[in-house]
């Protein structure tokens, strides 16, 4: 009826977006979750299911295209390993994105509470996994480091905040120390590009790192200016003691290659984290200490003959 009446009249009748929620619908808790330079974020409520609220500042006509194509970018990203998009809406202000709540964090919170060595190698795992079905359609995260890995009730990793300009939040005290600690080299250089998708195989790679170490990649008192020098000539952060097994440490290097083109793939990644799941959970339970160097397949060639 309403387009039968607009046809008549002559107006344009307005496409409603498949993502667009009106803002009646969401309830938000009064105090604010987080904060960034985009926003606030809020705990709340949509269809009687516990939300998180992400509420941005839409001012200029950019932003308002910035916001519609980060919307369309995340209702496309529906996987296991993505947090979820439920929609947004643009008709009110602030305007906002509405997603699931992951109950246990980010990972590096999560893990300063749970040391088990399995489970870290098993969120990475799945954080692999989601990241892989992100390049596959074509979505390059850009900002990728632990705290955009969120850890849901029933401990399965979960990207967010990825290609956003809008909702990509600083919001630990880490993160102050400064966002080229997890930047690929290429980023960072006088010749410096857009995210691509091998410079989110690096950052994935100082992720390995920061979430098996449990600190941020190289010293916390190194200027970044430092870390720049060393990232731009080919350098990575020290071998943590954490990284018991060689194996280990040279799948950071080789997630971490210089050259873009040198990067271990996310197929071989994610191939190469499910052994070292496998290994943790030998080790944890009660398996042979020679694993402790080397993995159980150094054993299993040694015995191959």
């Amino acid at each position: 009826m309403t387009q039968h009446l607009a046809h008549l009249s002559g107006a344009a009748v307005p496409v409603v977006p498949g993502w667009f929620i009106p803002d009646h619908e969401v309830q938000r808790e009064r105090s604010h979750l987080a904060r960034g330079s985009f926003g606030k974020v809020y705990r709340g409520r949509w269809r009687g299911e516990k939300v998180v609220i992400k509420c941005v500042d839409v001012v200029t006509a950019d932003d308002e295209r910035d916001f519609s194509r980060e919307a369309r970018i995340w209702l496309r990203a529906q996987h296991p390993n993505v947090v979820r998009f439920m929609g947004a809406c643009h008709l009110t202000t602030p305007c906002f994105f509405v997603c699931e709540e992951a109950r246990n964090g980010d990972l590096v919170d999560f893990l300063a509470k749970n040391n088990d060595r399995a489970l870290v190698w098993r969120l990475l795992h799945g954080a692999a996994v989601g990241l892989q079905f992100l390049h596959n359609n074509n979505i390059v995260h850009g900002d990728l480091k632990c705290n955009q890995i969120l850890v849901s009730e029933d401990l399965t990793a979960k990207l967010t905040d990825f290609g956003m300009s809008f909702v990509s939040l600083e919001s630990r005290p880490a993160a102050t120390t400064g966002a080229v600690r997890r930047k690929a080299p290429e980023l960072l250089s006088n010749k410096a590009t857009a995210p691509t998708f091998a410079s989110d195989v690096y950052s994935f790679g100082l992720c390995v790192v920061e979430a098996v170490s449990g600190r941020v990649p190289w010293q916390v008192h190194l200027p970044d200016i430092a870390v720049v020098y060393h990232l731009t000539h080919g350098e990575l952060p020290s071998r943590p003691k954490e990284f018991t097994s060689d194996e280990q440490w040279e799948f950071v290097r080789k997630l971490c290659a210089f050259e873009p083109t040198e990067c271990l793939g996310l197929a071989g990644a994610i191939k190469q984290l499910k052994i070292f799941v496998d290994d943790e959970e030998l080790r944890g339970a009660g398996g042979h200490a020679d694993l402790v160097n080397g993995g159980i397949h150094n054993i299993q060639r040694a015995t191959s003959f």
